[in-house]
């Protein structure tokens, strides 16, 4: 897909609709703050119909796709408090691994437009830490609001955009539509020569691939986390596994996640309201 988008800052917002944005930056957590949230973003956007360009997420630019977009859309309305807890450990193993070395590795499974990604680097850079980031985004449409994201921060650390998708195995795979988010698009396995079918490989074999380490992993990637770390964890030897590791799960499948992980030699550092954040003992 060509990347044909106007160049970034074409859609920075005016500054009465950004006055409204830092005041919605400045509320409180908790459901007052949230409710206040819902109604300022309405008046906004009120008759504004692009996506919105920003530079204050961790010093990364950003066109942020809020329409369709759950993370874009709480980025806009959250800012620095959007998954705080889970960049907050990134920041504090990045900040670590640098005090014994000059380089790491951060693999985001499931990048969607982009936020951890380039939250980690605009820190690393902050660090003088050289980052390699693996940003796995199979879907298309995502992949390429990734990309324009990626071209945005061209000063950032490198960051390698792999189109496939991860499974517990070898297989083609369909991507689903989310009815309203985007972030949602989930796969399904299917038939080879099935229409839309995409191939999707264990996530040990695409690091072999990329001849990858990773010194943080994070995996959000809809209902899959559980059988692709399942397969993941056990086939690589204990050194090579993530310092740090971010996974998807919430109800039953935290529970199986969390043995999973104890099990593999991790202890779980907290839960937020979506992630289970793993250190390795």
């Amino acid at each position: 897909m060509a990347n044909t988008e106007p160049a970034f800052g074409t859609y920075r917002l005016p500054p009465w609709r950004q006055a409204i944005r830092n005041t919605m930056l400045g509320l409180p957590g908790g459901r007052l703050g949230k409710n206040l949230r819902s109604v300022l973003r309405r008046i906004m956007l009120l008759g504004w119909t692009h996506p919105v360009d920003i530079e204050d997420f961790g010093a990364a630019r950003m066109r942020l796709h809020h329409a369709d977009n759950s993370a874009d859309r709480h980025i806009l309305a959250w800012g620095h408090r959007y998954d705080r807890v889970e960049r907050e450990a990134i920041a504090a193993r990045l900040a670590q691994i640098r005090t014994r070395t000059d380089a790491a590795v951060f693999v985001d499974l499931g990048s969607n437009s982009g936020c951890y990604a380039l939250f980690a680097c605009a820190f690393a850079a902050r660090q003088d830490l050289a980052l390699t980031v693996l940003a796995i985004e199979p879907d298309a449409i995502n992949r390429h609001r990734l990309a324009f994201n990626l071209a945005a921060n061209t000063s950032l650390m490198t960051i390698v955009l792999e189109p496939r998708a991860v499974s517990d195995r070898s297989e083609k795979v369909r991507l689903y539509d989310h009815a309203t988010n985007r972030g949602g698009v989930s796969a399904r396995s299917a038939e080879a020569g099935a229409e839309g079918a995409i191939d999707a490989i264990p996530l040990a074999d695409m690091l072999d691939e990329h001849g990858l380490v990773p010194d943080i992993l994070k995996v959000d990637i809809e209902g899959r986390d559980l059988p692709v770390l399942s397969a993941y964890l056990p086939a690589v030897p204990a050194h090579q596994r993530p310092g740090l590791l971010i996974a998807e799960a919430t109800g039953e499948q935290r529970i199986a996640l969390t043995r999973l992980l104890e099990s593999n030699g991790y202890r779980i550092e907290s839960y937020t309201r979506e992630n289970v954040i793993a250190v390795r003992a």
